[in-house]
């Protein structure tokens, strides 16, 4: 079966103990199978959707199909899954970067980019697309979330649904819907945030400073 990399993500922990403070980044630990790492993507997709209350179950489809078939109460939807990244065009593989500062709309153009590159599929059921990070560095801001937003309303892509999940820990996500949206720049031009960036913190560098 094919392998494929993953970056590294997931929550940093303090515990106390007699007085001592530590602090461990537990990463969330990615299976190794593409197929595998796709499960593990779906069961937090599916369990970010029961929070809102949508009940869904998943079957993963074979290799010459799209990725999963989602059953709802209403029918059959299509799933196609796919890792985002932020790339500034060096040669260099992506998780390997240690540039912590995002440009917000230039991470929203590549994920646009990432839909178009999905967007040739011919099916009669409708699709839904799942966009999804495994690194630290890849986590959006909201000005990004909200520029893809745009850009996706305005790309009209042929997808029903456009998620975007961050993992959180092996059990839970953050999830957001890209497309469709309504107004998520509150009437604000998509040039004004041109310039805009932010910062990710690498979680392997942080360190405890304890006051006395």
């Amino acid at each position: 079966m094919p392998k494929k990399p993953t970056g590294r993500v997931g929550p940093i922990q303090v515990t106390i103990t007699e007085g001592r403070a530590d602090l461990r980044w537990e990463n969330v630990k990615f299976p190794t199978e593409k197929k595998d790492i796709e499960q593990l993507v779906v069961n937090q997709f599916m369990a970010a959707m029961s929070r809102t209350g949508a009940q869904i179950k998943a079957s993963q489809n074979s290799e010459d199909d799209l990725d999963f078939t989602l059953i709802l109460p209403g029918g059959k939807i299509k799933l196609e899954l796919r890792e985002a990244f932020y790339g500034t065009g060096a040669n260099s593989p992506p998780y390997d970067s240690r540039d912590m500062r995002i440009k917000s709309f230039s991470y929203a153009e590549q994920i646009v980019a990432a839909v178009r590159d999905k967007s040739h599929y011919g099916t009669a059921m409708p699709i839904h697309l799942l966009l999804y990070i495994t690194h630290w560095r890849f986590l959006p801001s909201e000005t990004t979330i909200r520029l893809a937003q745009y850009l996706l309303q305005q790309a009209r892509p042929m997808f029903e649904n456009v998620f975007f999940l961050s993992p959180i820990d092996p059990g839970q996500a953050d999830l957001r819907v890209l497309y469709p949206s309504n107004n998520p720049l509150q009437g604000k031009k998509p040039e004004e945030f041109r310039d805009q960036w932010y910062l990710n913190l690498d979680p392997a560098n942080w360190q405890l400073q304890q006051s006395r």
